[in-house]
């Protein structure tokens, strides 16, 4: 009797302990991959905050398919992908409202409401516009000025009683400066500072508080038509320059664009290093994120990701840090190297050390990684569960969606195939007409596979104590793929490649230098 009760007792206690696993699993699990579109045409998604766990964004659409005038889009989401608020805002006088992945941003005003910029077709001069709570406008700031003629990029950045507008500013001599505008919580300037020499283009590509009364600002100066370099400058409360930092020309730190942290014991920067110069001249470059002293003397560069030209677009847009201490950035990537006309959405987790610790390249469910389907992540924020949400837009043909995509602090869309599969179990199982190599690999495994024809094929990549450090996007016009190993350190790994979520094969590999 005091067997089987025993028995019935362990039962018991087994049943139990695999709810509670299961529940433990779904309650951290749920991320999205949702595409949206409103009822106004051809939705862009630029730049997204996380406002107390509501998904607040700004983008672009067409106010309605027959005057097709152009306005700035403000959207609402809950943190599980539920679109609950929407605003389209159009130029009264009849013109267009732009911005784009280097122009425009969106803060949280501290009355509630919101604030950010725009320009008018044509690029001509900033605006600011700001909304309350629920997106109705409360005021248009225009800053005109009669001797520039246009402006590469603009953007805001939160401080002291204001904000500081900043960018770069195009001259008739097709000359530019880079500047930095004070306004106050109305609107209105304080000051104006414009940065650059005769002969010496420059353009303000980011911000960061060091605190209340100086900021560091990351430059890039034009030193003649082929050639640059990056500066970082500490300047005072009224845009004068305290110290700077110069790099050399095509520099290994790579052109700045954004200013990844600044804290008590570190700098870190991102950037686009030169990497290879081809015969017709064009510039090859990887993303570069590079770590400073407070003396902003360089301490590293760690290079990431694929090959690509100056102009592709194809890198790192946003950069957040996690609750666990690490940082997470968001971009697109492209298939193959240098190739427009595909590519997918890039999420890599790495650490203060510059250490991936995961990658994810993904696309959209209605949208797979087909010629043509263009994805791009623009901008990310972490919600108070530690989730990691990211946005920007998908292309597919002449159709334009809003995508957003949500994963767990380890990088998860879904559980089923994160950090749960035995490493070493998997490498044992037969491959069904699959070659990785090299074996040892460095940068990159080639992996032969041959999806069918527009079906979904990812390769999860996971390291020798089983935990998952990656999933890939195989290209299903492509017979071979590059898997970026960029960051992960020295050891063993494996690789599972899932088909519509059914796994066809597995095997293992060494990492080397």
């Amino acid at each position: 009797m005091y067997a089987d009760a025993f028995l019935i007792y362990m039962k018991t206690a087994i049943i139990f302990f695999f709810l509670l696993v299961s529940y433990s699993l779904m309650a951290q699990a749920p991320g999205f991959n949702n595409i949206y579109q409103t009822e106004h045409p051809r939705n862009f998604l630029y730049q997204l905050l996380i406002d107390n766990d509501t998904i607040v964004g700004l983008g672009t659409a067409y106010n309605d398919s027959t005057n097709w005038d152009a306005g700035l889009l403000l959207t609402k989401f809950d943190s599980n992908g539920v679109l609950i608020n929407h605003s389209i805002i159009i130029d009264s006088t009849g013109g267009s409202y732009f911005i784009d992945r280097t122009w425009g941003n969106i803060l949280k005003t501290d009355d509630g409401g919101y604030i950010f910029t725009a320009t008018p077709e044509g690029y001509e001069y900033p605006i600011v516009i700001k909304t309350d709570h629920d997106f109705n406008v409360i005021y248009k700031q225009n800053y005109i000025d009669s001797a520039i003629i246009g402006y590469a990029t603009v953007k805001l950045k939160k401080t002291l009683n204001g904000y500081l507008l900043f960018g770069a500013a195009y001259y008739p001599s097709t000359s530019f400066d880079g500047f930095i505008r004070k306004i106050d919580e109305a609107g209105n300037t304080l000051w104006l500072k414009y940065y650059g020499f005769v002969g010496l283009d420059e353009n303000v590509l980011d911000i960061e508080h060091i605190n209340d009364s100086t900021y560091l600002i990351a430059t890039v100066e034009g030193l003649n038509t082929t050639s640059a370099r990056s500066s970082l400058k500490v300047i005072d409360a009224l845009g004068g320059v305290l110290e700077q930092w110069h790099s050399e020309p095509e520099p290994e730190v790579g052109y700045f664009r954004n200013i990844i942290t600044v804290n008590d014991n570190y700098i870190m920067t991102y950037g686009l290093s030169q990497v290879q110069v081809l015969p017709n001249g064009t510039q090859v470059l990887k993303s570069a994120i590079s770590k400073f002293d407070y003396n902003l003397t360089p301490q590293w560069t760690k290079l990431y990701g694929r090959k690509v030209s100056l102009n592709s677009e194809l890198r790192f847009f946003d950069f957040d840090k996690t609750l666990d201490g690490n940082y997470v950035a968001t971009g697109r990537i492209s298939y193959p190297i240098i190739d427009f006309a595909n590519s997918t959405g890039w999420l890599m987790k790495f650490s203060p050390d510059g250490d991936s610790i995961w990658w994810r390249l993904d696309t959209a469910i209605l949208a797979p990684a087909l010629y043509g389907n263009l994805h791009s992540l623009i901008s990310s924020g972490i919600l108070s569960s530690g989730s990691i949400i990211s946005g920007g837009t998908v292309e597919k043909g002449s159709e334009k969606h809003i995508w957003l995509i949500k994963v767990t602090n380890d990088g998860c869309l879904d559980t089923l195939y994160c950090g749960l599969v035995n490493a070493l179990e998997e490498g044992q199982k037969a491959n069904i007409a699959v070659r990785a190599f090299p074996n040892p690999a460095t940068a990159y495994l080639e992996v032969d596979y041959s999806p069918m024809l527009g079906q979904a094929a990812k390769l999860y990549l996971s390291n020798f104590l089983g935990r998952w450090v990656g999933v890939f996007e195989l290209d299903s016009y492509s017979t071979r793929h590059q898997i970026p190993l960029d960051g992960l350190p020295n050891g063993q790994y494996f690789y599972s490649i899932l088909k519509d979520g059914q796994r066809v094969s597995t095997g293992k590999f060494i990492k080397l230098e």
